[in-house]
């Protein structure tokens, strides 16, 4: 099944004056002047339909400038225009609002429009940003509507020299829509540029922002692209306008696709069919957490009382979301390594714990909370489940990892024990 879609382009030009021009404005100077330079506009009257500067209503005008700043810091800039005669000032709310589209036309099946849809929630939040941070002196960003609703794909425009930039994306999220150039098939969203045109990107995996575990750095300088670790997450980085242009070719070389177009690979089998299966979740920033409770648990793993498992097990050609679920559903016992980065991603809070509340009501499995790290365990919904270590104290606040490892394991083979 597919079908043609037409994904609307819009660049929001002179639009928002009214609502929003003291936020445009906190630009401030060249920055402005550039978003609007040369921009051809009608001109509207007051309630008595006064219009200053020698026009008339329904003009056309050519938006040449701003002032600068009043002395007071206010920033409601006075507009200068001219229609060619004569220059003058307006206000804002003299500027009629309008705005510009274009289409790109591309091949849209029923699998990625339904991750399109899922990816609202984590999306839709990110077109809001854009006019509470352009005051922000640190950054300004650029938020994408990261799905299809009304066959509308929205990109607000920032500065005019960046259109180029924005459309040579736009073009390229189009084609990996219908195909990447190594066959696979993912979303690509862009979500803020930050200053000095450095865009960070994210790949969006069947409605989640998430990082990517092979990241591509595209510079505009001659060095080699490299892989770049920036705080918790992995992220594409693109600098300069003419980043846009690489983009497309390099993002062939991604070696985590979010979605392959093949029959759904089953869960990777345990190596033995003996013991109990755990299920262990975790933030991939606490990798070495899970690495140390599996070394803990090898003496149960050894002896063939339990079969633990975790994202780590996954097979090359694995969809990694089916295989996730699947052995969830098989697990009788689910181990949460409980941490701020754990509790802050929505694939592990929609998915994986959502799915292990419903089978603990259903009394299929066993939820056991660890908290690795400080945090704020009692808002989580697992709270009501007895974690460990004892006294909820943090794995990392223990003098010794290894007792407290010993303090978890020790709890796990009397919940064991029961079954």
């Amino acid at each position: 099944m597919s079908e043609d879609i037409n994904l609307k382009h819009n660049l929001f030009g002179y639009n928002r004056i009214e609502q929003e021009y003291d936020e445009i404005v906190a630009l401030k100077g060249d920055l402005v002047m550039e978003l609007h330079k040369g921009m051809t506009v009608k001109l509207v009257g007051d309630s008595r339909g006064y219009v200053p500067g020698n026009f008339k209503p329904g003009e056309e005008v050519t938006i040449v400038g701003f002032t600068l700043p009043y002395s007071n810091g206010e920033t409601d800039h006075i507009i200068e225009v001219s229609n060619g005669s004569h220059k003058g000032w307006v206000k804002p709310s003299n500027i009629q609002r309008r705005e510009y589209s274009s289409e790109i036309r591309v091949k849209m099946d029923a699998v990625l429009w339904k991750m399109q849809q899922r990816a609202s929630a984590a999306s839709g939040e990110l077109f809001e940003v854009v006019y509470k941070s352009l005051s922000d002196d640190d950054r300004w960003n650029i938020p994408t509507q990261g799905l299809l609703e009304y066959s509308n794909f929205m990109v607000t425009r920032a500065l005019s020299n960046l259109d180029e930039f924005g459309y040579i994306l736009m073009q390229t999220i189009a084609k990996q829509y219908e195909r990447s150039p190594t066959g696979e098939r993912f979303i690509l969203d862009p979500v803020r540029f930050d200053k000095g045109t450095t865009a960070i990107l994210y790949l969006d995996k069947e409605g989640e922002l998430v990082s990517v575990s092979n990241p591509i750095t595209i510079r505009t300088t001659t060095e080699p692209s490299e892989i770049e670790l920036d705080g918790y997450d992995y992220y594409i980085v693109l600098t300069g306008p003419s980043a846009g242009k690489k983009l497309y070719s390099h993002t062939g070389g991604l070696t985590t696709p979010v979605y392959k177009p093949k029959p759904v690979a089953p869960a990777p089998k345990p190596k033995s069919s003996a013991g109990i299966k755990i299920f262990i979740s975790y933030a991939r920033k606490d990798e070495k957490f899970k690495d140390a409770l599996a070394e803990h648990l090898s003496g149960l793993r050894n002896n063939k009382i339990i079969e633990d498992w975790t994202d780590k097990e996954l097979l090359a050609g694995d969809v990694w979301n089916d295989a996730i679920c699947q052995v969830l559903e098989e697990s009788k016992i689910i181990l949460f390594l409980v941490s701020s980065t754990f509790m802050n991603s929505n694939y592990i809070n929609e998915v994986e714990i959502k799915r292990a509340l419903e089978r603990n009501k259903e009394g299929d499995a066993i939820i056991i909370p660890i908290i690795i790290r400080p945090c704020d365990f009692k808002s989580l919904p697992l709270q009501k489940f007895a974690a460990l270590p004892k006294n909820l104290k943090p794995i990392s606040d223990w003098t010794s990892r290894d007792k407290a490892w010993l303090d978890v394991v020790d709890g796990l083979k009397k919940v064991i024990a029961t079954l």
